[in-house]
């Protein structure tokens, strides 16, 4: 069975789900695409879903988009997010995850910001992120209300900073068990008008104390 903090989590997005738009039917498998958004090499993403069994009306898909954490980059990511996608309802949602971008031998960031930079990075996490969604919908209707982001870990701290961004496409954001560098975030007043999950966790490794309280 799942751990306690993956069921809690897998709660929090189904709540911000039922907050911001209908819950649908869950579905057992879904098919997945390797994608390049824009057609940038660079900007490499997946998109699990749409399955064959949803019934789309005019307001079209939701779209859930996870980044992974930990040491995670992306391409390994695979059959996790698929567990992901299976363990939610999700016929009439869409699922996308980014591959992260090595822009040095020395990068320890999998998903560099743009107030936390590497060296030769061509665009932040943000860029990437906001790239994915457009280029969804590029590909399918998706229902602007309810494009929701989440990220854990190492990934908490880029999901918070995206969803701060004044124009960002995200409507609900968890942020969960991850560093947060205040100094290093967009102003708050972006935050207004989005759903919002920040979950802390007691591990020093993962969530440094006081970090996600303040932010």
């Amino acid at each position: 069975s799942a751990p306690p903090w993956r069921r809690l989590l897998f709660g929090v997005v189904t709540v911000l789900i039922a907050t911001f738009g209908h819950l649908p039917a869950r579905c057992e498998e879904l098919p997945h695409e390797d994608l390049k958004a824009g057609n940038d090499a660079k900007k490499r993403y997946f998109l699990i879903g749409p399955s064959p069994k949803a019934t789309i009306g005019a307001e079209g898909y939701g779209l859930i988009v996870l980044i992974p954490g930990a040491g995670q980059t992306g391409e390994d990511w695979l059959p996790r997010a698929k567990e992901y996608a299976r363990d939610l309802p999700n016929e009439r949602y869409l699922f996308a995850f980014p591959v992260s971008v090595k822009w040095n031998e020395k990068q320890a960031n999998p998903w560099p910001t743009a107030k936390t930079p590497e060296k030769g990075m061509k665009f932040s996490t943000e860029d990437f992120l906001e790239a994915m969604v457009a280029d969804v919908e590029v590909r399918h209707k998706v229902d602007a209300r309810r494009v929701f982001l989440y990220g854990y870990q190492k990934s908490a701290f880029p999901a918070y900073a995206a969803g701060l961004r004044p124009r960002s496409p995200f409507t609900g954001i968890l942020a969960a068990t991850g560093e947060m560098k205040s100094k290093d975030l967009p102003s708050i007043a972006g935050a207004r008008g989005r759903g919002w999950y920040l979950m802390s966790w007691d591990d020093p490794n993962y969530c440094p104390k006081g970090g996600m309280e303040a932010a």
